[in-house]
């Protein structure tokens, strides 16, 4: 198995924010290093369209970049499942493997025992894909839907009939990393297709997907509380 990383280089909401530097150092270069230490990986591969981000990951051992991401894998508009079928062959076939944890270059605060827990549980083979998530705060089988008129009415009206111990726990994709096998995950549309899943839990002040500087800052403010804790 290797770890495969998407680093493009274009970000318009965090400018560059796969190399934005975190504590003194590119962003990137932290997740690079929590998966170095996970025994059950071949290496590392990031996958880019910048001579900026092949320049500062080549210094690593373990870690390919391979020919640079073609634009039309580089925009905007381009999805996880684009990257699972154009993309992850190219770099299968340098480590020889199909099977493949998919993390992101801002996932820093994902410790490496964490990574290693979801490969371990993929390789029980009772699982199609292994995902990072984190709890709801507030169970979704609780919500309140507004209807046209203004008025409100309870999403899953049984659900305020049990008790809130008995509803099942609920989680939610923390967009951190996957553990799949990209051959068969190419049959689908979306990674949640791709059943059976199994969660790897992840407290919620680590588990930051940065989309915004709001996201950042969340993030920078985790990261002391994260050396803590190493």
């Amino acid at each position: 198995m290797f770890a495969y990383i998407p680093a493009r280089i274009g970000s318009k909401r965090v400018p560059k924010k796969n190399i934005k530097h975190l504590a003194g150092k590119p962003i990137i270069c932290h997740v690079i290093e929590n998966l170095l230490q996970c025994p059950n990986l071949q290496g590392v591969a990031v996958s880019t369209d910048s001579d900026e981000v092949k320049q500062l990951v080549d210094k690593y051992d373990k870690v390919v970049t391979l020919s640079s991401r073609t634009s039309t894998l580089s925009g905007d508009d381009t999805g996880f499942m684009d990257l699972v079928k154009y993309d992850l062959d190219r770099f299968g076939q340098h480590f020889s493997s199909t099977d493949v944890l998919f993390t992101l270059a801002t996932s820093a605060l994902i410790k490496p025992h964490e990574y290693s827990a979801g490969i371990d549980k993929f390789n029980q083979g009772q699982h199609n894909l292994v995902m990072s998530v984190t709890e709801y705060l507030h169970h979704p089988m609780l919500a309140l839907i507004e209807d046209e008129t203004g008025h409100l009415s309870p999403l899953h009206p049984d659900a305020y009939l049990a008790q809130t111990k008995s509803l099942p726990k609920s989680y939610i994709d923390s967009g951190n990393f996957y553990v799949f096998n990209y051959k068969t995950m190419k049959q689908h549309n979306m990674f949640l297709e791709h059943t059976p899943i199994a969660p790897i839990v992840l407290q919620a002040n680590r588990a930051i997907d940065v989309d915004t500087m709001d996201d950042w800052h969340r993030l920078e403010e985790s990261y002391s509380e994260y050396e803590i804790s190493r």
